[in-house]
């Protein structure tokens, strides 16, 4: 049974977050909630534009030859410099010493400490279709170069691109062959872009970018309703692929995504996938009035992704990999505080599983549900509810050969402490409650010392928090 201070403590975190929400959150108008002392003034006058965050706006303190300044001249070219840092910490309530909180990945620390999660830069170019000087010239070029600093950034590394030695820190407590925070180039492509039809317009992307499937992101953290990531994030897809991508926009309702990629976060690297993957994609978004507010997408990347040894060999090519993904939200007419939303994976490797017999094929399935309530300018509520099966523990790694069952639940808030601040909006925070739940006692060395040892747990209770600032 599980231990109930342990639980009792659990509840009273989940009471002081619902609590401390409940104050931010008094009423929907009410701006005298708030550290931002400036958020009670009343405007005399409309506000004068305000200047853009941080790296932009040294940017505009750049002058140029044309009496302009950097940042205006970048704009006009629709190039745009951006970026964010983020620190995190988690405490595992029932850690074990020496133990990392087992299925996650970005928030695996090996005891409960502040980290450096991610520092961002990106550096883009759009290309917008509704422009009239591009309908008319008939052709664009544009592209992104992100490049990250962090802890996560050991997590990301595509197979090419991982220019650091192996890493024992979680294992022995520290490698100084390897720093904890690294960077990577977490993409890198050109896109050529010309126009098709009066709206619509085909988009080809080469280079290395992130992959079309997940509800949620690797990076544009700011995005996630949660610092922690589902089990689908992080085991059902790939995160990053190498190759060529099109999108094909037909209308406003229609767009088409195809490509062939080098297969699962695989850059350079000879390892496996010799052949290559489909990448695609089918997303709706109608205008109709009533789908007001929604929209779906299905994804999917088939390939061989399965290595083969030695390293040095090229990969095999006779058992594949697939992943089909179903995502959906809505944003309630009636109620457009509330938005929900809806990730939907099922997976399978045909050489998922190797034993002492031979090879086995393996699949993998999640389902997870999001909710999100916009309070005020300050609060937003969020929760997430996910159930994984992970087959031979092909994915999780939970007990090699066995099939594992995982679920868990996750409430927090996103708070926006100075939404009236001219720099001060530029910062949030998410604190979290995450209960994660298992039919096999995987949680807590579990996984390590073998599910029959009685040494792991079926749950594993976690509160965390981040805190990103945009600039």
């Amino acid at each position: 049974m599980p231990n109930l201070k342990k639980v009792r403590s659990a509840v009273a975190l989940a009471a002081m977050l619902v609590s401390a929400s409940a104050v931010w959150a008094i009423s929907p108008q009410d701006s005298t909630v708030s550290l931002d002392a400036t958020a009670t003034a009343p405007a005399a006058a409309p506000a004068p534009t305000p200047p853009p965050p941080l790296l932009s706006y040294g940017l505009e303190q750049i002058p140029t030859g044309n009496g302009d300044n950097l940042y205006q001249d970048m704009n006009n070219l629709n190039i745009v410099v951006s970026g964010y840092a983020e620190v995190g910490y988690t405490a595992n309530f029932d850690h074990v010493a020496g133990t990392n909180n087992f299925g996650r990945i970005f928030d695996a620390e090996n005891g409960n400490h502040i980290q450096l999660d991610q520092v961002d830069v990106s550096l883009a170019k759009a290309i917008n279709f509704s422009d009239a000087g591009f309908r008319k010239r008939g052709w664009d070029i544009g592209g992104r170069v992100e490049v990250v600093y962090g802890m996560d950034a050991d997590n990301f590394h595509s197979n090419g691109l991982d220019f650091y030695h192996g890493n024992a820190y979680y294992a022995s407590g520290q490698n100084p062959y390897k720093p904890i925070n690294q960077f990577d180039i977490f993409q890198a492509y050109v896109t050529l872009a010309m126009p098709i039809g009066d709206t619509g317009g085909l988009k080809v992307r080469i280079g290395k970018f992130a992959t079309l499937l997940g509800e949620e992101y690797t990076t544009n953290v700011t995005a996630n309703l949660f610092y922690s990531h589902s089990y689908e994030f992080n085991y059902a897809i790939p995160l990053t692929h190498t190759g060529i991508l099109a999108d094909y926009q037909m209308n406003a309702d229609w767009n088409f995504w195809a490509g062939f990629v080098r297969g699962w976060n695989q850059t350079f690297k000879k390892t496996n996938n010799a052949l290559g993957s489909f990448l695609g994609e089918i997303a709706w978004t109608p205008q109709e009035a009533a789908f007001t507010g929604f929209s779906a997408d299905v994804a999917t990347v088939i390939g061989p992704e399965d290595p083969v040894y030695p390293s040095t060999a090229y990969g095999d090519n006779k058992h594949y990999r697939s992943v089909v993904e179903l995502l959906a939200s809505y944003n309630l007419p009636k109620m457009p505080a509330l938005t929900l939303y809806s990730a939907t994976d099922w997976g399978y490797d045909g050489a998922g599983y190797t034993d002492s017999i031979g090879t086995h094929s393996s699949q993998w399935f999640g389902e997870a549900v999001y909710a999100s309530y916009v309070i005020n300018s300050y609060v937003t509520l969020n929760g997430r509810a996910e159930y994984y099966f992970d087959g031979h523990s092909t994915t999780v790694g939970g007990d090699p050969g066995t099939d594992v069952n995982y679920a868990e639940v996750t409430v927090g808030t996103t708070i926006t402490p100075f939404p009236n601040s001219t720099w001060g909006k530029y910062l949030k925070l998410r604190p979290e409650l995450r209960e994660d739940m298992a039919d096999k006692a995987v949680f807590q060395g579990g996984a390590a010392a073998g599910v029959s040892s009685g040494v792991g747990k079926k749950y594993q209770t976690t509160a965390a928090m981040d805190v990103i600032y945009s600039f």
